[in-house]
């Protein structure tokens, strides 16, 4: 049985919080706060919605649905890669496989392409419609984005990424302790996707992160 996640009461605005993550890091301007972030992310996902794009919410927005407190300054999408043909608007500065990163008037957007098997099988299985200010919207679940953060983990540390590694490690202590689920059940899902060693270095983490969580709660892990 999946925990249930604590959803906001009003719908969710995404870009307020774009904003006020960019206000909060004045070191990043040149001169006055250059974008409307706010309405740079509503306008976006407002488009999505008019054209019938299909996509799912996740990264920093979806975390903040069922984890408070957490600052982020992008828009993060699981969408098909064909659909970029219906988003000229949307201005590419990276693009492979499995990913872009693009520009929509000044709003930095992180696109995870959905043909990637793993994007694909999160978009399927461990997504849920919630509310934001535009409307609802798919958006990842706590399960889906402990995968997601999982799955990314091993090429942190192989890019010695430390600073994103440690970011990911901070935010998968806060869902896994908002989970029903055993460790088993994610590394079953990520064994079909992930080398043996970075299995192995996964059983790892989570192993350390349930012991942070005990110790948090005053309590010893389960066994």
């Amino acid at each position: 049985m999946r925990a249930v996640a604590s959803h906001p009461a009003r719908p969710f605005d995404a870009g307020r919080i774009i904003q006020l993550a960019h206000a909060a890091n004045p070191a990043k301007w040149s001169g006055a706060m250059e974008s409307d972030y706010a309405r740079a992310m509503n306008d976006f996902l407002l488009l999505l919605r008019q054209r019938n794009i299909p996509f799912v919410v996740v990264g920093g927005i979806a975390l903040l649905q069922h984890v408070p407190g957490r600052n982020t300054e992008d828009l993060d999408l699981i969408l098909a890669a064909p659909h970029l043909l219906e988003i000229p608007e949307l201005e590419l500065t990276e693009r492979n496989d499995m990913f872009a990163k693009g520009n929509f008037h000044g709003l930095r957007v992180d696109l995870l392409f959905y043909e990637h098997p793993f994007f694909g099988k999160i978009t399927r299985e461990y997504a849920t419609e919630l509310s934001y200010t535009v409307g609802q919207l798919r958006t990842a679940t706590v399960e889906g984005l402990i995968l997601l953060k999982l799955f990314a983990l091993p090429s942190l540390y192989r890019q010695f990424d430390l600073d994103r590694a440690a970011i990911y490690e901070a935010d998968l202590v806060q869902l896994v302790s908002r989970t029903e689920h055993e460790d088993s059940f994610f590394l079953n899902v990520l064994c079909e996707y992930l080398p043996g060693s970075d299995q192995r270095e996964l059983t790892s983490i989570l192993k350390e992160i349930r012991q942070k969580i005990a110790r948090l709660r005053g309590s010893a892990p389960a066994s």
